[in-house]
């Protein structure tokens, strides 16, 4: 068994256990002049996107930012939230986020703004999934303890 968010669409190789969304929010600097209602991801094409990642993830990450997410802008690294905070802070760039990490990031040095692709919100899910043919008890009650634990 093994939960994350939805990169791909999903297989039926799985049973997929639905476990929660959550909408994208992009952090972009206090002094950057746009209102707190959203954004469109084609609005951001001048300022680098933000990865929090380590070398070895960064061609996948970025093929999901472009592919799934819209991302027109070009990418820069950061090794963790602070990191990636005093780039915000600097307007060096912005960072996508869910809403469920928000907390990660000071809302004093940042500001938050929900993030749509055109007229859609951009969101998250989550599921835990695992081989069809591997389904039974444990894991299936674990699926369950999973899903209670994310509502």
């Amino acid at each position: 068994m093994n939960f994350s968010d939805q990169r791909r669409a999903l297989s039926n190789e799985y049973q997929n256990e639905f476990l929660t969304s959550s909408e994208f929010m992009v952090a972009v600097s206090q002094s950057l002049p746009v209102g707190k209602d959203q954004i469109d991801i084609n609005n951001l094409i001048d300022l680098p996107c933000i990865l929090i990642i380590d070398s070895n993830q960064k061609s996948s990450e970025e093929e999901y930012y472009r592919d799934v997410l819209g991302v027109k802008s070009k990418f820069i690294t950061a090794k963790n939230y602070d990191e990636a905070q005093m780039l915000i802070a600097s307007n060096q760039g912005y960072l996508i986020i869910n809403q469920r990490m928000e907390k990660q990031l000071d809302q004093s040095v940042v500001k938050m703004i929900p993030l749509v692709k055109g007229n859609n919100k951009l969101i998250q899910n989550y599921y835990a999934y695992w081989k069809d043919n591997n389904s039974g008890y444990y894991i299936e009650s674990f699926a369950d303890l999973l899903k209670q634990n994310f509502a």
